[in-house]
C-alpha cells in the first residue's frame, strides 16, 4: 500500500512540473490547472504536492508580471482551503 501511495504522490509532483514548465505556452491554463491539482491535493492531505503547487505559482507570478494577479489569487485561494472554519 505505501508503494501505491508513493508512486500515486510521485506522478502527482511529476504533473505539477509539466503543467509549470506549460506556464511558458499557456500560462493562464496552466494556473487554472495548478489550482485544480491544489485543491485536489489539499483535500486529500498531500501536503507535498500541494507546497509544490504553490511553489509553481510563485514562479509563474515571477516570471509573468501580467499574469501575477492571477496566480496570486490562485494561491490565496489554496491558501484560504486549508485554512480551517473560525468556530
Amino acid at each position: 500500500m505505501i508503494n501505491v501511495k508513493a508512486k500515486i504522490m510521485d506522478n502527482s509532483q511529476q504533473a505539477v512540473k509539466t503543467i509549470s514548465e506549460a506556464a511558458k505556452v499557456d500560462p493562464a491554463g496552466s494556473i487554472n490547472a495548478l489550482k485544480a491539482v491544489g485543491t485536489t491535493a489539499t483535500a486529500a492531505g498531500a501536503t507535498g504536492v500541494r507546497i509544490s503547487v504553490l511553489d509553481a505559482l510563485t514562479g509563474i507570478e515571477r516570471s509573468n508580471p501580467s499574469l501575477a494577479p492571477q496566480a496570486m489569487a490562485a494561491r490565496q485561494a489554496l491558501a484560504m482551503e486549508a485554512t480551517p472554519p473560525p468556530n
